[in-house]
């Protein structure tokens, strides 16, 4: 099975004028990426299948300092918002597994410039602040999942310590 994620309006998010026409970048399908990356991994977690560890996604970016005065001067950003950076320059999605410190999956879209390492390790480090998170969350289900059979256990082993008055 192949999914395609495609965007509908992928003018800027902010420009009501953009909206429906393809003169836009679709920077803001960079973001949904590494939310997929992180949500099928989680699910196929919380599925109990055995995984070596959950891959989470992560972006970075490159924008114009729009505060700076020197219209050359870039920011490098982690977890942008299309809305709230209007000239992204470059962006990286990476799918991340921890314990194995592996790439898994790499986008880049855009003019990374010389360095595509510092883009590669900003979104990285994106991808290791949701795994907090994530792992979190599970482990959470997962003691909520199997507090029931804990209680079950604890009053069952209650029973098997009483005496048993033997008669005959």
């Amino acid at each position: 099975m192949v999914t395609i994620l495609e965007g509908d309006e992928d003018g800027w998010w902010g420009d009501s004028a953009s909206e429906g026409n393809a003169t836009g970048s679709g920077w803001g399908l960079l973001n949904v990426l590494a939310g997929c990356i992180t949500v099928a991994s989680a699910a196929i977690t919380d599925a109990g299948i055995d995984c070596v560890d959950v891959v989470c996604g992560g972006v970075a970016a490159i924008t114009r300092n729009p505060s700076s005065t020197q219209q050359q001067e870039l920011a490098r950003i982690l977890d942008p918002c299309p809305a709230e950076h209007r000239e992204v320059v470059a962006a990286c999605v990476v799918g991340y597994l921890a314990s194995r410190d592996e790439i898994t999956e790499i986008w880049m879209k855009g003019d990374v410039g010389s360095d595509p390492d510092a883009l590669i390790e900003g979104a990285t480090h994106a991808a290791v602040g949701s795994l907090a998170v994530v792992k979190e969350v599970l482990l959470e289900a997962l003691q909520t999942k199997f507090q029931g059979q804990i209680e079950e256990s604890e009053s069952g082993l209650k029973r098997k310590t009483r005496d048993v008055d033997m008669t005959g």
